[in-house]
């Protein structure tokens, strides 16, 4: 099961967090190491510099900006 939650922060930003699973296999494909790409225009939800795939039951944590850009992100295991 794909687990998405949101959380508006004010009104021009929010959080996502997304916890990937084997169910989700589109999701479970982001990467986890796009900090150093993560750019005010970055698009969201387009990662094409991947280096290092999430593991199963990973969570991914994204602040986007009510332009839809990408300000920050991070991943972290709970196994």
């Amino acid at each position: 099961m794909c687990l998405v939650s949101i959380f508006f922060l004010s009104l021009n930003s929010l959080i996502i967090f997304l916890n990937f699973s084997s169910n989700c296999p589109i999701l479970s494909a982001i990467n986890n190491n796009i900090v150093k790409e993560s750019l005010l225009n970055t698009k969201p939800l387009i990662f094409s510099h991947m280096t290092h795939q999430l593991k199963d039951d990973d969570i991914a944590f994204f602040v986007v900006h009510e332009e839809y850009s990408l300000i920050f992100t991070s991943a972290q295991s709970i196994a």
